[in-house]
């Protein structure tokens, strides 16, 4: 494996809770890497989140992963970035 890792930046767009945010080239750039994934200035619902490690993975087209928070973050091929709280 290459060294370090990519850096995906979410630029502070906030990431509703029900509607999401289309944030343009985030899917591009998962899919461009297989180094591991750091995500950077994460706002979710108004509340910024410290960056981190997220493995993703593809499911069903599209990347889906886990934040430290254990909320699930999910990114389209449309470039809609979602963050759910599993129940």
């Amino acid at each position: 494996m290459p060294n370090g890792y990519k850096i995906i930046d979410l630029k502070g767009i906030e990431i509703d809770s029900s509607d999401g945010a289309t944030i343009s080239g985030t899917f591009a750039a998962i899919a461009a890497t297989d180094k591991p994934t750091l995500v950077c200035n994460i706002n979710d619902d108004g509340t910024a989140l410290r960056n981190q490690y997220v493995a993703f993975n593809l499911s069903s087209g599209d990347y889906v992963g886990i934040l430290g928070t254990g909320d699930v973050m999910t990114v389209t091929d449309d470039d809609l970035v979602t963050i759910t709280t599993p129940e």
